[in-house]
């Protein structure tokens, strides 16, 4: 079971993380250990401390070929008899990326435009004018001349009379 080590160089929240990943090195002895869930695992490796020294200074990410998923390295502890525990959380946006790209969505909100029209606590609602004019002899309070004209505005469902 191979794994792979990569220094990551951007930002957790890129979802296409490929362009950013520097290969490190590859290790297909390891042993995992799974605590009840694929979301976070450790694994142990036998580790030559001279030959992997930019492993431990420079590994920030891997992934896990058997399982065929990205994990984000949260840390690096070093055990007795040239062994290394790495603790990893999983990096669903890249694990996931192709199902991502792929989807639909209707996007409410993101960090430079926003859509007025549904409700959202951090930004102002807008609103939506209608302006109709319509002309005509005859109003609700009876025939009007042909200067006189009746306005009604309608708001909210309210009707009120100018």
């Amino acid at each position: 079971m191979n794994v792979y080590f990569y220094q990551m160089k951007c930002k957790k929240n890129v979802v296409d993380k490929y362009p950013y990943l520097v290969p490190l090195i590859s290790f297909d002895n390891v042993h995992f250990k799974f605590d009840k869930s694929l979301m976070s695992i450790e694994i142990e490796i036998n580790f030559n401390p001279s030959a992997h020294k930019k492993l431990l200074t420079s590994c920030n990410y891997i992934y896990v070929e058997y399982l065929k998923r990205y994990y984000f390295v949260d840390d690096i502890i070093l055990l007795t008899g040239n062994r290394i525990n790495v603790k990893c959380s999983i990096d669903v946006l890249y694990t996931y990326k192709n199902n991502i790209l792929s989807s639909v969505q209707f996007i409410k909100r993101n960090e430079k435009l926003y859509n007025g029209k549904y409700a959202d606590e951090r930004y102002p609602i807008e609103s939506e004018k209608e302006i109709y004019v319509v002309k005509s002899p005859v109003s609700i309070f009876g025939t009007m001349g042909s200067n006189d004209y009746c306005y009604a505005l309608v708001t909210s469902g309210q009707f009120y009379i100018e």
